[in-house]
């Protein structure tokens, strides 16, 4: 009897996990177009902070440029890394702003 109970237990634990795995299966697509949103956004901002920093050091080119102006906003890629990195907790926004 008791082995037919904690059976019955079972079953009832892998119905509950088989429903939690197909809801996780079918929001699958719903979380892949908020990612692509969210790449699509990044990329927008870093290009549009990548032509205000080419102007600026094309305006200043005697000048001297702070040093991490470049290492964090010197190409599309290094643009594009660096506000992933502000947006998900890997750079403070304050460093990347000066």
């Amino acid at each position: 009897v008791g082995r037919a109970a904690r059976l019955l237990r079972m079953v009832s634990f892998v119905r509950e996990l088989r429903l939690m795995l197909a809801a996780i299966i079918s929001s699958l697509t719903s979380l892949l177009w908020a990612f692509g949103l969210l790449l699509f956004m990044i990329y927008l901002y870093a290009i549009f902070i990548l032509q205000g920093v080419q102007n600026h050091i094309r305006n200043n080119a005697e000048g001297s440029l702070p040093e991490n102006l470049v290492e964090f906003w010197g190409n599309l890629w290094r643009s594009i890394l660096s506000l992933f990195m502000a947006i998900s907790g890997g750079t403070d926004w304050g460093s990347l702003a000066n």
